[in-house]
């Protein structure tokens, strides 16, 4: 039988299996990209333990997760209709050493006036539907970083996966693999090129940014929008869950030395509910106090949810800022590459090209997408994306000292 865990189990064997794991989640994204799809799961997990919770809370309770003490006076059917008409319109929070009355803004709720219901705690039936909307929020970002690199021609999966192959195969073939996709990526970053500098390629995406910067400012555009998404979603609950959430995290925490979180107008265990029932010509009004369980969870998700804004929100804002620093020292750092290749390589110094030359193959040929690529494309695969640049500059060269001769045959003939 072979042995699944030896201690004769080659190193080359265990790297294989740990690129082949990260190869799942690799496909060039940013580590802020993967931090946001990070938490859109958290968040999707979250929905789902929100509505699971409700779900048995409401399984013996006639379909809602809410529990209200009723007048004695009132059968099983008006009771199951008061928890089902207070789970829909909403609650609203009474300190108890204060007198039980409707508050002022309340009563005109009461009466159909629609600008104060927002003192009502309506987010009770929603907090589910709530995060799965956070949740598809964070993915949207990805989702049009992709969109875009492969409207502009860039694909990462394909060209990752042909950098990757080499180091699943065998072990006699791996020049032979890793040449074959050095070849293949120069290959598909020359038709690139040859597309993007002839008359019919224009941006589809990006028509009025000029031609070789489309990828770079779509990359960083979609950067800022991450930064957008996590900085607007403290607003978003402000305005969906009725609360300050801005300051939800701050007032909480406060009181952890306490030992005690004494503030429940955010998320109270207890709330109350007015209700009418109209009975023929007569109308009833009745105040009833309601238990919310589902909210001894839902203030401890927001929490969380609070921090992972924070932290993400920090995150992005610094790759931003990080990434930006990169690109700018991009095209500095290529040159730099380029020179310190040609002086390892060529003996001779004439045969070294001069910086001018060097300049517009990285300005004028690579330019700011291409650099962009290779710089994504080089996370763990460093050695290959510099062996595709330095084929991308003799293929330059060359392509320069054809011309040339050309020109000279072109001048002798008409001599």
């Amino acid at each position: 039988m072979t042995k699944i865990f030896s201690a004769d189990l080659p190193i080359t064997q265990a790297f294989k299996l740990t690129s082949r794991l990260r190869k799942l989640n690799d496909s060039g994204d940013t580590f802020c990209q993967r931090l946001n799809l990070f938490v859109a799961a958290i968040l999707f997990i979250l929905s789902f333990l929100s509505y699971g919770v409700d779900v048995i809370l409401a399984k013996d309770n006639e379909g809602v997760s809410v529990y209200c003490y009723c007048p004695a006076e009132f059968p099983t059917s008006r009771v199951h209709f008061t928890n089902s008409v207070c789970f829909t319109k909403g609650f609203y929070y009474l300190p108890f050493d204060e007198p039980l009355s409707i508050p002022e803004s309340l009563r005109a709720v009461n009466d159909n006036d629609k600008d104060n219901e927002d003192e009502l705690l309506k987010y009770y039936p929603w907090v589910s539907h709530i995060l799965l909307l956070q949740a598809t929020l964070f993915c949207i970002p990805r989702l049009l970083w992709s969109l875009g690199a492969i409207r502009e021609g860039f694909h990462h999966v394909s060209a990752i996966d042909m950098m990757d192959r080499h180091i699943f195969g065998d072990k006699d073939n791996d020049n032979e693999l890793k040449s074959k996709g050095v070849n293949n990526i120069e290959n598909y970053l020359t038709r690139l090129i040859q597309l993007r500098d002839s008359a019919i390629c224009n941006s589809k995406l990006l028509p009025f940014i000029p031609t070789g910067y489309c990828y770079t400012v779509w990359f960083m555009a979609t950067e800022f929008l991450m930064i957008g998404n996590s900085v607007s979603q403290f607003y978003l609950l402000d305005f969906l869950l009725g609360i300050n959430f801005t300051r939800f995290g701050i007032d909480y925490l406060s009181q952890v030395p306490n030992l005690l979180w004494e503030d429940h107008s955010r998320f109270p265990r207890t709330a109350f509910c007015d209700l009418k029932i109209r009975q023929h010509t007569n109308i009833h009004t009745y105040t009833v106090q309601c238990a919310l369980p589902s909210n001894m969870l839902n203030e401890k998700i927001f929490l969380l949810v609070w921090v992972m804004l924070l932290s993400v929100s920090a995150m992005n804002v610094l790759s931003f800022l990080h990434h930006l620093y990169t690109i700018q020292q991009m095209h500095l750092k290529t040159v730099e590459k380029i020179n310190s290749y040609q002086l390892r390589t060529y003996f001779d110094t004439e045969k070294v090209g001069n910086v001018l030359t060097v300049k517009r193959f990285v300005y004028e040929y690579l330019k700011s997408d291409i650099l962009v690529y290779l710089w994504q494309l080089s996370k763990g695969h460093k050695p290959l994306t510099d062996d595709v640049t330095h084929r991308l500059w003799n293929r330059y060269v060359g392509g320069l000292n054809g011309e040339v001769q050309e020109e000279e045959e072109v001048c002798v003939k008409r001599m």
